[in-house]
């Protein structure tokens, strides 16, 4: 795959506009057009193309021929150049999850509109689960499941409590592979025995092409404002787009919920750099949270109980998720050590800087550690998050058919 530019000189890049077509293109030329609803990947997000093209065609490039040292060098980051089903993509919330399994499912509908094929939320999964057994129709779900010739899961993370949805899962992934069909599958995290404690499901989870999905970066940050904003009508001045790629959340729904505000509020069509700051600390200061929600953000997104965070606990998961929430205050309120100290059970302030600072170096080299800070803070910022939603995540009314 080709990031640093477009694929041929011919074959424009949908990503850029005529005037800005001189300038390098890090958006995936081949994933603007390979799902129906684009999903735009830099650098960072380099094995996507390949997991999507074996989902939807079972081959890893477009090109073998021409691209063998890529095809060899993606084969072997993919579990050793045998890649097969189930294909999991796993990232913290804003990186694009459900965007990429519904578009993966809609491209494959319009070629095969006489084929079998399903497309649910892990929540939908569960709920019709429960229907099914209640009304005594468990056989038709298991049929209209089982027969999938695409089936895509969308947050199966979201059954880690529902021991019998978790079987059935673990009854449709066997029984879709062995029929050498293609299910997809995503969730937060990568797939542990803490999350699915059955060994056999584990197993299955992580036997195919396990793919991660990163919050995009600066480069792919900037490239992604100037394409949001030409869809919108509005013109980014580079300091503005610099300013709000460095300063802006990461996330690709609240990239383009900020400029989705911009457009709405500003009769501008030009956003200078005064007007970009403006958006940023609108940004900022939308949502304040207080230390009681953020501990019980982290307490839940870690899978704890916020009494766990303030006790004696020494225990190393709770240690971590009582340090990140600490972090958190120190980066999102004006509490003083003492104060935050006193939430978590009466703590002093040199432990509670201890506590901060220790989660701020380790951020610097722990990619795992990284991307779950974000993911807490991004929960934090839902409000943005939302509205940004309803135009990035698209949902059709494809169920269980």
């Amino acid at each position: 795959m080709q990031n640093a530019e477009c694929r041929t000189q011919s074959d424009k890049c949908k990503t850029q506009s005529a005037e800005s077509r001189n300038v390098p293109c890090i958006l995936s030329s081949a994933l603007c057009t390979l799902i129906s609803n684009p999903f735009y990947t830099g650098p960072e997000n380099h094995l996507i193309e390949a997991a999507v093209r074996w989902a939807l065609d079972g081959r890893l490039i477009d090109n073998p021929d021409d691209d063998a040292f890529e095809q060899a060098e993606v084969a072997s980051a993919l579990h050793g150049g045998v890649p097969h089903c189930p294909i999991f993509f796993y990232g913290v919330s804003g990186c694009g999850k459900t965007h990429l399994a519904l578009g993966i499912y809609q491209s494959w509908r319009q070629k095969n509109r006489r084929k079998h094929g399903a497309y649910l939320t892990g929540e939908d999964f569960a709920r019709s689960l429960a229907t099914a057994l209640e009304v005594k129709t468990i056989d038709e779900f298991r049929s209209k499941i089982r027969k999938s010739e695409m089936l895509v899961i969308d947050g199966i993370d979201r059954l880690v409590t529902k021991n019998a949805a978790l079987g059935e899962l673990l009854a449709a992934i066997d029984t879709v592979v062995d029929a050498g069909q293609t299910i997809v599958l995503t969730a937060q995290r990568f797939p542990t025995l803490q999350q699915f404690p059955d060994e056999r499901l584990l197993a299955r989870l992580t036997a195919g092409l396990v793919v991660p999905i990163a919050l995009p970066g600066l480069a792919t940050r900037l490239a992604l404002l100037k394409h949001f904003a030409e869809q919108l009508g509005l013109r980014l001045t580079a300091p503005a787009n610099q300013a709000m790629a460095k300063e802006l959340p990461v996330s690709v729904p609240q990239l383009l919920g900020t400029l989705t505000q911009l457009r709405a509020e500003s009769s501008k069509e030009v956003i200078d750099l005064a007007t970009a700051r403006g958006a940023i600390r609108n940004s900022a200061t939308a949502a304040v949270p207080t230390i009681d929600v953020i501990a019980k953000t982290t307490a839940r997104q870690m899978g704890l109980k916020l009494a766990e965070m303030k006790d004696k606990s020494r225990k190393s998961t709770t240690v971590r998720a009582r340090n990140i929430a600490v972090y958190l205050a120190r980066q999102l309120t004006k509490a003083s050590l003492k104060e935050i100290g006193k939430y978590f059970g009466g703590r002093d302030h040199t432990t509670i800087a201890h506590s901060a600072a220790e989660i701020e170096s380790k951020i610097a080299i722990d990619p795992e550690l990284r991307n779950l800070v974000v993911q807490i803070r991004e929960v934090l910022q839902e409000r943005d998050k939302t509205r940004a939603e309803t135009i990035w995540s698209w949902r059709g009314e494809q169920k269980i058919r």
